[in-house]
């Protein structure tokens, strides 16, 4: 039979070799929370550069149909070259929403391991430190488990079992310091987000506020604006903020977005299947067509691209044939009433195709969205937001005064003195 302290010195390291395993384990999951910071990072850059060639290629379409616009007669070789353009753009867009797909699904890994999206660095450094403490410790684990092997082969059993019990609590400690840093890790990052949420909710309806008063002209107009974006976003698969963009890039423009013209724009993007893209681009088509008072080769180029049949539509406004319409356009002849008759026809091309969209289930989960973010900006103006404002202004103005009176100097000496001595001690060799 095994002496009692050979049974406690077996137990011990049993114990202490599955709290190693246990510390590898979670080695291996910081590692992989570094693999996909990295990229999440790269993914980002790509998303970033296809973003710009699409743009570059859509301003080089736009500048070779401003330059046939003004040519009145097109030769062959400026007609290939706007054809070569315009399938430039089709494959840069289709590029550029493949990459945002990979960096969706990147997004979505990341939040379900838990990082942000936000400040990769601060992220990445953390997780080296991490990394490397946990290295250390497994490092350090690992050669105590066979060091207390070889002591209990060579029989020095009353050592070992000190040694071992101690390493196995040791190990023990750290690894539920570990699993605790985690759980609270996680539990503060949720409450931290429901917090953002709600005060970046409440910041972006106060600008959009801002901006509807200095369009509108008065407090009481940006109200009854807001509130009209509001009970209008209600019956569209479109989120507020997008519906409120548009409305502000239409009035802007000098076009009024209650009198049909933005159901006309809504309905059409729904026809063609949604996307913010389109929904910028069609307001900005004829938004700058109604400022400048004619609508011309660049903003039908603009509209053509969204999927709007521009020509077929003034034909059915004005009974002219395409090739007439062609050479009003060139010319500058067709003005606001034009305008304002596509923006009509528009609508009756594609009336409730919105309202079609809302009984599908991207539709319900889009009112649920512009709900819990109303909700979010009436606990913003129920007091968070002025709080955390109020406080935000305490702050700095309290910085402020230390920085003249030479306290932020002396506080700043002390946090850099006691983390160098944190530093050295957490260095130091443990005993044993």
């Amino acid at each position: 039979m095994l002496s009692k302290d050979v049974k406690k010195s077996s137990a011990s390291l049993d114990a202490f070799k599955e709290e190693t395993k246990k510390l590898k384990d979670q080695l291996k999951g910081l590692e992989n929370q570094q693999n996909l910071l990295v990229s999440f990072k790269k993914q980002a850059k790509a998303t970033q550069d296809a973003g710009r060639a699409f743009r570059g290629a859509e301003e080089k379409v736009a500048k070779l149909a401003k330059e046939i616009g003004k040519t009145g007669k097109p030769t062959k070789a400026m007609q290939a070259a706007l054809a070569k353009a315009r399938r430039e753009v089709k494959k840069a867009n289709t590029e550029y929403g493949r990459q945002r797909e990979a960096l969706a699904k990147l997004r979505g890994s990341m939040t379900s391991a838990g990082l942000s999206t936000k400040n990769l660095k601060d992220q990445q450094a953390k997780l080296e430190r991490q990394i490397k403490e946990t290295r250390k410790a497994f490092s350090r684990a690992d050669e105590s488990a066979k060091r207390t092997a070889r002591t209990l082969r060579n029989s020095n059993l009353k050592k070992t079992a000190r040694d071992a019990d101690a390493a196995s609590t040791s190990i023990g400690r750290l690894t539920r310091r570990f699993i605790g840093l985690a759980a609270a890790g996680a539990g503060l990052y949720a409450i931290k987000r429901a917090i953002e949420g709600v005060l970046t909710t409440g910041d972006q309806f106060e600008r959009l506020g801002v901006q509807m008063e200095a369009i509108s002209g008065s407090s009481g107009e940006a109200e009854k604006a807001m509130q009209w974006i509001k009970d209008f976003t209600r019956n569209t698969p479109f989120q507020l903020e997008e519906v409120s963009e548009a409305f502000v890039r239409l009035k802007a423009f000098g076009l009024d977005p209650t009198d049909g013209s933005m159901q006309a724009i809504i309905d059409q993007a729904s026809k063609l299947g949604g996307g913010m893209e389109r929904l910028n681009g069609i307001p900005l088509g004829l938004g700058k067509a109604w400022a400048k008072q004619k609508l011309q080769g660049e903003e039908i180029l603009m509209l053509l691209e969204r999927g709007v049949p521009v020509w077929d539509l003034l034909e059915k406004v004005t009974g002219k044939n395409v090739q007439e319409l062609q050479k009003l356009s060139s010319a500058g002849k067709l003005g606001r009433d034009a305008i304002k008759g596509l923006i009509q026809e528009i609508g009756k091309s594609s009336e409730g195709a919105a309202a079609k969209n809302m009984s599908l289930l991207s539709g319900y989960v889009s009112n649920l969205k512009d709900s819990w973010q109303q909700f979010q900006d009436e606990v913003a103006k129920s007091g968070a937001l002025k709080y955390a404002k109020e406080t935000l202004a305490g702050i700095a103005a309290q910085i402020e005064r230390m920085s003249k009176n030479g306290q932020l100097s002396e506080l700043a000496k002390k946090v850099s003195e006691s983390f160098s001595l944190w530093g050295r001690q957490s260095s130091m060799p443990s005993p044993g």
